[in-house]
């Protein structure tokens, strides 16, 4: 399963809901991906990261939160680096034989919500 997200708010969207500083980063909307740049809000305000662990060649966009804290790869991310990523919505890719089905997720009340993330 792969797992993509969106994020379409401009910066004074994001400087309302996080209560951001001005904000001096480009937002145009974006389909992000593991591996690609991505805005974190972090101690220090927003900013660039990288989105994903570096697994086999590629990076790994989904960690289990079970048992994050005993496997020594995440251990002292997740204590020291943890952020939050803004989305406006979720979108699952799940290849099953020769079938690709793709979902999204947005959320009900609210156009923005936040992921939990690891600098």
């Amino acid at each position: 399963m792969d797992i993509l997200y969106t994020l379409a708010a401009g910066t004074d969207k994001l400087r309302e809901e996080y209560g951001l500083p001005d904000l001096n980063l480009d937002l145009s909307p974006k389909l992000l991906k593991a591996g690609s740049l991505a805005p974190a809000v972090a101690e220090g305000g927003l900013r660039p990261m990288k989105w994903g662990f570096p697994a086999g060649g590629g990076f790994n966009s989904v960690i289990r939160a079970e048992g994050i804290t005993s496997r020594p790869i995440f251990r002292s991310a997740f204590y020291r680096r943890r952020c939050l990523l803004p989305a406006d919505s979720l979108i699952f890719i799940i290849r099953a034989s020769e079938e690709i089905s793709a979902y999204r997720a947005v959320p009900l009340k609210s156009s923005l919500f936040s992921i939990g993330g690891i600098l």
